[in-house]
């Protein structure tokens, strides 16, 4: 109902129109089922959805002095930073996910209310392949890997009175067990044009400011099997004098 979302919902779906996706509306309203299994549709309105939010705040005069995204939320933070357009944004999460279907990675995540200290702890007590893989909050951080050793280190985490819940994803984002994305990818997003952000904009992968398109590409690679250190780009935000 707010003109300015409504218009950026258009010019959304005119793009995944000419690219042969379904349009933002038809995810949200009409073929919603696909969000949550389907990971390039998911990632998709993810983009779409965060694409018109933006339009929205920048209507009502919000302007950033600093840009960040969390994980995939990165895409979608160039695309607010004029560092791509939304289409050629929709063209990498097509090459992300590609590569991601394409190396079979599989594993889960494991998002828990413990520390990233224990959790770390926990996964060094296994003998599996089970990493940290989300800094989120200090008490709130997600681990990935395979099924059984999330398993046993959720069971280790719940008989320390924490909550743990599997998420509904279809592989261990964040670790090292998604190496084999890390190539296709970055050759999918050799083809993308990609300027340099307006907006400073602060990498999740190495929590400093990123403006050169190779070190944009680069982190975007790197993310695939680095953990999301979610907490230490919130305090050199905060450090750098940023509000929240």
């Amino acid at each position: 109902n707010f003109t300015p979302a409504a218009e950026a919902v258009q010019r959304v779906d005119a793009v995944m129109s000419r690219l042969g996706l379904p349009t933002f509306s038809q995810l949200a309203w009409e073929e919603g089922d696909a969000l949550g299994s389907d990971v390039y549709l998911t990632q998709l309105s993810l983009l779409a959805a965060d694409t018109v939010m933006y339009a929205a705040l920048e209507a009502m005069g919000v302007r950033p002095d600093r840009l960040a995204g969390h994980s995939f939320g990165e895409l979608a933070a160039l695309v607010a930073a004029g560092a791509w357009s939304y289409e050629e944004a929709a063209k990498a999460t097509k090459g992300r996910c590609e590569a991601i279907e394409g190396c079979g990675a599989g594993g889960v995540l494991l998002s828990t209310s413990a520390s990233a200290e224990e959790l770390q702890a926990l996964c060094g007590e296994d003998d599996g392949r089970v990493f940290v893989s989300h800094y989120n909050a200090p008490d709130q951080a997600v681990v990935g890997g395979d099924p059984d050793a999330v398993q046993r280190v959720k069971a280790k985490v719940e008989s320390a009175g924490h909550k743990a819940v599997i998420l509904d994803v279809p592989a261990a984002f964040h670790t090292p067990l998604m190496d084999g994305v890390k190539e296709p990818f970055r050759h999918a997003l050799e083809s993308i044009e990609l300027d340099p952000p307006r907006v400073p904009l602060l990498s999740s992968v190495t929590n400093r400011y990123v403006a050169d398109p190779a070190d944009i590409r680069q982190n975007l690679v790197v993310q695939m099997t680095e953990p999301v250190r979610y907490t230490e780009l919130v305090n050199r935000l905060v450090a750098d004098g940023e509000s929240l």
